[in-house]
């Protein structure tokens, strides 16, 4: 299975774009990767990629509205050594890595205004 390195789990993101990182073991061709919002409420990220990569950086908004304000999130990852693309359900897929990150509050101190711009 592949040890997930960053965020640590249960820690509390500084933003909304976090990197997922994670060391593979050898061999590995490709990797299914998972973010769960907390009692699985709201949109979630289901990656199934024909890669050896090792990390995945959610897009913030605008580019995806995803996370959700302080919220926990659960992330996991396993990987599979399968010489073609593996359905999910192959048996060569490695046991889950998981960990969980909580995402940061946002009051209205913390929001501004950048257009129109205000005089």
């Amino acid at each position: 299975a592949p040890t997930l390195t960053g965020p640590a789990s249960g820690a509390t993101l500084a933003n909304f774009q976090p990197t997922l990182t994670w060391s593979n073991p050898g061999g590995v061709t490709q990797y299914h990767l998972q973010v769960i919002p907390a009692k699985n409420d709201g949109p979630g990220i289901d990656l199934h990629s024909g890669s050896t990569d090792n990390s995945f950086v959610i897009p913030a908004a605008p580019r995806w509205y995803g996370l959700l304000p302080d919220m926990t999130y659960t992330w996991r990852v396993r990987v599979s050594d399968a010489s073609t693309f593996a359905d999910l359900s192959d048996a060569s897929w490695s046991p889950w890595a998981e960990g969980t990150f909580k995402t940061p509050s946002v009051t209205s101190s913390t929001i501004s205004a950048t257009k129109p711009s205000i005089r």
